[in-house]
């Protein structure tokens, strides 16, 4: 080794001398050092770039198994987060969005199980009744009930028909329209924070079976109309006469209350229907109809019996009140002007048989005495009121 040289302008060196294969030896162990030195970082930043790479994969891994589980409509998995890095941000967001979807889905399925039991509630409601009156409450109620609104009615031609909830709230509208028959019936009127599409949905469908049902009530009604009022005359039939004698005999004699039976029949009617024929017979009943529903209270039954007799039920009369009634309605068809076909004045009278309940005992008896009393007025010369008092005597 040689030194460098002195100062002061003296140019001297020192030099020492060493054997050359110490100087070889100490060079080659220096590389040595040098290189493991390297391998041994190089090998850390591996196992430092393997584990790395591992925690990616498999982060990723559970990523993807959570998202096919989300595919498979499964909420329940979750990616394990450690960490505050981006992966571990991604799996936070990750097991977030799962969180929230598993919700919404337990609210849809709740959404889901009303709607249903709603819609199973208002068909079983709609094919149990029909009463218009019912199934317009229970129509509008379960609309606003299925759609979540705030409120609403039904409007018909003559106003509003029925409502729920509040219907006066300041919200977005909806109108359904009732179509029943091809006849435009009336309206359902909804106020809710607002309607979308599966909720239009699910109120027009009830809507249309709604009015599939008041079809159904309307029909109903006709037929029970028909099945308990004669079409010719449009009073009760004996059907119907027969069931409310029964049912105001049963409470007077429970309350003790006056009954009394007015039985009436057309004098010669079959000398009308052969000399006129039977259109004009027709025309005579109706016209005998129409001056028995003028006459009677609102209280008071009043049908065709049969053939020609018709039979006022009168509650709360004795027999002077039924006579009176049944002088009412012979003056009244006195006045009435009936036409034959051929337009020739027809004059039309009645004979009228009067009886009380304390005149018989039974519903039958009853009815028997009323009839003995009109037989009576008819062999007295007919056109005549006739009691069973009287003839009892």
């Amino acid at each position: 080794m040689i030194t460098a040289t002195f100062s002061a302008g003296l140019h001297v060196q020192l030099a020492s001398l060493s054997p050359q294969s110490e100087l070889t030896d100490a060079a080659t162990a220096a590389r040595w050092r040098i290189v493991a030195c390297l391998l041994a970082a190089i090998l850390i930043f591996g196992g430092l770039v393997y584990l790395l790479g591992v925690s990616i994969v498999r982060t990723l891994g559970q990523l993807a198994q959570a998202a096919d589980e989300i595919a498979r409509v499964r909420f329940g998995e979750r990616v394990k987060v450690s960490g505050g890095d981006e992966f571990a941000q991604v799996a936070g967001a990750f097991n977030r969005m799962a969180e929230q979807l598993e919700q919404r889905l337990i609210e849809l399925e709740k959404e889901r199980q009303r709607t249903h039991k709603v819609t199973r509630v208002f068909g079983k409601a709609l094919t149990v009744t029909h009463d218009v009156e019912r199934l317009l409450h229970v129509i509008v109620e379960t609309i606003v009930e299925a759609t979540g609104a705030y409120g609403g009615y039904v409007e018909g031609r003559k106003g509003e028909l029925a409502r729920a909830g509040d219907p006066t709230v300041d919200a977005q509208r909806l109108e359904l329209p009732l179509t029943v028959a091809g006849e435009f019936f009336g309206r359902i009127i909804l106020n809710g924070p607002g309607f979308d599409d599966e909720q239009n949905a699910t109120a027009s469908s009830l809507a249309g079976q709604a009015t599939v049902a008041l079809e159904n009530a309307q029909l109903h009604r006709l037929v029970e109309w028909q099945a308990l009022i004669d079409p010719l005359t449009g009073l009760a039939n004996r059907r119907s006469l027969e069931e409310s004698l029964a049912e105001e005999v049963a409470r007077a004699q429970r309350l003790g209350g006056n009954l009394c039976l007015v039985l009436a029949d057309l004098d010669r009617f079959k000398a009308i229907n052969d000399k006129y024929g039977h259109p004009t017979g027709d025309r005579a009943l109706h016209a005998f109809g129409q001056t028995v529903r003028e006459v009677v209270r609102e209280i008071d039954s009043a049908g065709r019996w049969g053939g020609e007799e018709f039979l006022l039920i009168l509650p709360g009369t004795d027999v002077a009140g039924g006579v009176v009634v049944a002088e009412r309605v012979q003056e009244s068809l006195a006045s009435r002007k009936i036409e034959a076909v051929n337009g020739e004045e027809v004059h039309m009278t009645a004979s009228f048989g009067v009886a009380a309940l304390s005149d018989a005992g039974t519903l039958e008896s009853l009815v028997a005495a009323a009839d003995d009393a009109l037989y009576w007025a008819k062999r007295q010369g007919r056109d005549r009121v006739a009691t069973a008092a009287r003839i009892a005597r």
